[in-house]
């Protein structure tokens, strides 16, 4: 599959949204904010900003 995360179907809702190196932590909640269920939680491995 492959598509743009912001049309990515979110029925039924995901308990969580990992990401890795994908984009800024603003970003990635305004594409992704559809895709967890109302529990839902998003993981992110974010480096450290020095």
């Amino acid at each position: 599959m492959q598509s743009r995360v912001e049309e990515f179907p979110s029925e039924p809702p995901f308990d969580g949204v990992i990401s890795r190196a994908f984009a800024s932590l603003n970003d990635m909640v305004s594409w992704c904010h559809h895709l967890p269920g109302q529990e839902g939680r998003f993981l992110c491995a974010k480096r450290a900003v020095a």
